[in-house]
């Protein structure tokens, strides 16, 4: 389905160049949500003390946020943890639409059919779709869809072999529920649980599209105006 790309890398350090550069993107997109605050404050939180004594109604037509998200998934039948950003405009207080990005960040090991062993990477970038029914109650849950181009990197774990990096795309599929807390007007945390349906990973590799599906938590604490 697709073409396998075999190639070397000449830094040790690819993963933390990764995460550098992630770092970078979410910080731009804080410092966006930030200088947009003000122009939205007017308009932002107000409470329904009639109907909810909890309830936090949002006034925005249109809202965003953005922040960091910290996933904790099976992948190659060993556990490991993912680190990326997530950003979206939410439309009259219900639907989402926006993007993320996420890179494994633990090291997972593989052993091929020939004994050479290897460090597994993968990472994604992609669109979100978001629904929230009740996105004005203090606490409440919300629905994502994740839809992505992944890829897969086996590294040599000796780096004087002559066994050669490989890599591979693939197509990532990963709904998900998520409960939320408002914490404040400008301030959310949340809690969710989810799948990785990978599909598409080449079969020469000795690492299956099985190897990275499966179960997916997720925490994440976003700020915007809501």
């Amino acid at each position: 389905m697709f073409q396998q790309i075999y190639y070397t890398i000449p830094q040790d350090n690819i993963k933390t160049q990764r995460v550098f550069k992630l770092m970078k993107i979410l910080i731009l997109l804080a410092l966006i949500v930030f200088i947009s605050l003000p122009l939205n404050a007017q308009d932002s939180i107000s409470s329904d003390t009639t109907a909810n004594a909890t309830a936090i109604i949002p006034q925005n037509i249109v809202g965003g946020f953005a922040g960091p998200v910290f996933k904790f998934a099976s992948l190659n039948g060993e556990s490991g943890v993912m680190f990326g950003g997530h950003a979206a405009v939410i439309i009259n207080n219900r639907y989402g639409i926006g993007f993320g990005s996420y890179g494994l960040t633990s090291e997972i090991k593989e052993t091929d059919e020939n004994g050479d062993e290897y460090d597994l990477y993968a990472s994604s970038i992609g669109l979100e779709l978001h629904f929230l029914p009740n996105a004005g109650k203090l606490m409440h849950w919300m629905g994502t869809l994740y839809v992505a181009r992944a890829e897969l990197q086996l590294k040599p774990k000796d780096s004087n072999s002559s066994l050669k990096f490989k890599s591979d795309p693939y197509f990532l599929l990963s709904p998900s529920v998520q409960f939320e807390l408002n914490v404040t007007p400008v301030l959310m945390v949340n809690v969710g649980v989810g799948y990785h349906m990978a599909m598409g990973v080449d079969e020469a590799l000795s690492v299956s599209s099985k190897d990275l599906s499966g179960l997916i938590f997720s925490a994440s604490v976003v700020i915007g105006w809501f």
